[in-house]
């Protein structure tokens, strides 16, 4: 065995093939396995075959896809033609098949997906792959798929016939396109892969025979046996998908393996949306009735959540001695089921505790199911979602409690403990507009207690000052303590202290002047003295008593001469009275006007209300006689030496008609007329 090819410590053959050998090695310069593919001493010298070899490297070595193998390297050592690749851990369909291992319909649909990507990044690039069969579809460990053996891929559309003859690829794989050697596409590999699947889900190939012209003809010109004939616990929209990937008409297949894809991962969905379409296990009918319909109860057990009858059922398929390889993959699926059913339970469970608000019950739930399966996402998504609401919760309560504690430092007037309490609530939960309110409340008793205070000492100060007879101080100290606190009563009671006594002192100085000119007879000077104090103090009783005494001297003071005038007065409106009356009549043409009115009154006017013009009087006095036209008069006329309001007459007058309006007046009460006269000056 070679030790080393290139850079390349040989450490193990791992595989053995019609080209050549495969090895493990082992890369010094990047640290890491690969896996090397010679060319076999005795194909070196056919020049078509080292073609192929080299080809098998070139085409994939376009291509970067996580389902197709990685190629590193192709050279030639020793003269030995070599691939380096990457090392795959797993195993390939066709050894998987040959051991009669068991897929559930989830496993295949996952895993002719992954094919189908890979494939359809290599058609997108131009490159058929020409050979798909199980041996070239690695399944890794981890569960991924990895495409090999581009040796007869082509990038241009030639034939697939060799100079020699040889027709390339694997005859129960061919597709009727292939078969022909006609010019191929995409197509091609689809059909291969339909075969595959076929042969995954019923443990058969669909065409098959004992000679290759045998196999080619039923790829030519028969159709597969019914593939629920062979598992009938297949899907129905499964087996419409397969059917169409093997039509013999390439028109009539997918348009390219992504649409398979989607279709396939649609399918995948369903599945796991509907229970009843749960992925159950692909069992070929090779064995007995009995033991047929053993596992088809078992899935049906599955389907409807009844383990403990599965399980049951199970005991019996291997008492009868069921392979292992059955046994094993359907306690798998039992115990895939269990699981799912296991994290449902628990995630609806949970999701009832989170609508409750009992967190740490939910979150006991779905850690539970993550214990169970770590990468479900609805699980992890319900564990974010409880933290988020018990972490709601915890602030709410955080917040309550300094609420709470705010409200009782608020109720002991402990305001500054009080405003801290809800600025940390507020902290916790900027958004709260009730705890803003509360704390701008906080703020402005805070405020009210400081100006309080300060309003307090002014008013100190004050009364310090009042007692030391300072009063303009004291009153100054009241206002800056006004100034601050507008409502502070001690300071407007003090206040009004100070303008009592102020006002006290000024009414107590008028009465004395007033007293002392009284006494003098110096009225009007007295009345100046009550009037000034009056106009510094406001009016006050003392001062309105003392002013009508005041005022009652003076009246009795002008009394007697003016008594005199009056008297006066009236013998001269006597006199006057007895010569008008005395005096010779005057012809009127046609009415005469008689006013007799004593004592005499003042004639302000005489109105022809008719014309609305004044007539001319000779004499503004009574008694007086006039020769008026017919018409209607208004006549106003007032008391001489009186300012009160006009009296109004209204009368009609005829012709040779005499009108005669004689009154008495009220008797002139000279003590009125001076209280009238007193009161003006007064008011002036």
């Amino acid at each position: 065995m070679l030790k080393k090819l290139g850079k390349y410590e040989i450490i193990e053959e791992i595989g053995k093939g019609a080209m050549g050998h495969v090895y493990k090695a082992f890369d010094p310069l990047m640290g890491r396995y690969v896996a090397l593919k010679t060319m076999s001493y005795s194909s070196q010298s056919d020049a078509e075959f080292k073609k192929r070899f080299f080809k098998e490297a070139q085409a994939p070595g376009r291509l970067h896809h996580e389902n197709i193998v990685v190629i590193y390297e192709l050279n030639e050592d020793q003269g030995v033609p070599f691939i380096a690749m990457e090392f795959l851990e797993g195993d390939d369909l066709f050894r998987l098949i040959q051991h009669r291992h068991i897929f559930t319909l989830q496993k295949i649909i996952d895993l002719i997906i992954q094919v189908c990507e890979g494939l359809h990044f290599a058609h997108s690039h131009g490159i058929i792959h020409r050979d798909i069969k199980p041996a070239n579809i690695f399944l890794l460990t981890n569960g991924k798929v990895k495409i090999v053996d581009f040796g007869i891929a082509h990038i241009s559309q030639s034939s697939l016939m060799t100079k020699t003859g040889m027709l390339l690829g694997t005859p129960s794989y061919m597709s009727p396109e292939q078969v022909k050697c006609e010019t191929l596409a995409g197509s091609s590999d689809q059909f291969s892969l339909g075969v595959i699947m076929y042969e995954l889900l019923t443990g058969r190939r669909p065409f098959d025979g004992e000679t290759y012209t045998n196999i080619m003809y039923k790829i030519l010109h028969e159709n597969p046996r019914p593939l629920r004939d062979v598992y009938p616990a297949c899907p129905s929209s499964l087996e419409k998908i397969v059917l169409k990937a093997l039509d013999k008409s390439p028109e009539n297949r997918f348009a390219d393996l992504a649409s398979l894809a989607r279709r396939l991962r649609k399918l995948k969905d369903e599945f796991e949306q509907d229970m009843s379409m749960e992925p159950t296990i692909a069992v070929p009918r090779t064995r007995s009735e009995e033991q047929s319909i053993k596992i088809d109860l078992v899935n049906r057990y599955l389907k409807e959540g009844k383990f403990d009858q599965a399980l049951r059922v199970l005991d019996k398929l291997r008492a009868q001695g069921e392979s292992p390889e059955i046994i094993e993959a359907l306690q798998e699926d039992i115990a895939e089921k269990k699981r799912k059913a296991r994290i449902e339970e628990l995630l609806t469970e949970g999701i009832t505790f989170f609508d409750d608000d009992h967190y740490d019950l939910a979150l006991e739930c779905f850690n539970e199911a993550l214990s169970v399966e770590p990468e479900n996402t609805m699980a992890l998504e319900w564990v974010r979602k409880t933290h988020q609401k018990e972490a709601e919760k915890r602030l709410n309560q955080t917040i309550e409690k300094y609420m709470q504690l705010g409200h009782t430092a608020l109720q002991q007037e402990k305001l500054d403990e009080a405003k801290k309490l809800y600025s940390e609530a507020l902290k916790l939960n900027p958004a709260a507009r009730d705890l803003s309110v509360k704390l701008n409340d906080i703020q402005e008793l805070i405020d009210r207690r400081e100006r309080q205070a300060k309003a307090e000492q002014w008013t100190d100060q004050a009364r310090v000052m009042l007692a030391e007879g300072q009063r303009d101080e004291a009153r100054r100290y009241c206002r800056l303590a006004m100034d601050v606190m507008a409502d502070y009563p001690p300071a407007a009671e003090m206040l009004d202290e100070i303008a009592a006594a102020e006002k006290e002192e000024v009414v107590g100085r008028a009465l004395q002047e007033m007293e002392a000119l009284y006494l003098r007879k110096e009225y009007d000077a007295a009345l100046q003295v009550a009037g000034a104090a009056v106009e510094q103090v406001g009016v006050d009783s003392r001062l309105k008593k003392s002013t009508r005494q005041i005022l009652a001297a003076r009246r009795r003071k002008w009394l007697v001469p003016l008594l005199i005038f009056v008297t006066l007065v009236l013998a001269v409106v006597v006199v006057v009275v007895v010569r008008q009356t005395r005096s010779e009549p005057v012809p009127v043409p046609n009415g005469v006007l008689l006013l007799d009115i004593r004592p005499a009154v003042q004639i302000l006017d005489l109105i022809d209300t008719g014309t609305r013009e004044a007539i001319l009087l000779p004499e503004q006095e009574t008694p007086l006689r006039l020769a008026l036209p017919t018409g209607r008069y208004r006549l106003r006329y007032q008391r001489q030496n009186l300012q009160d309001n006009p009296i109004v007459e209204e009368f009609a007058i005829d012709a040779g008609q005499t009108v005669a309006i004689r009154k008495t007046l009220p008797e002139f009460d000279v003590e009125t007329v001076i209280e009238s006269i007193l009161s003006q000056e007064d008011s002036r």
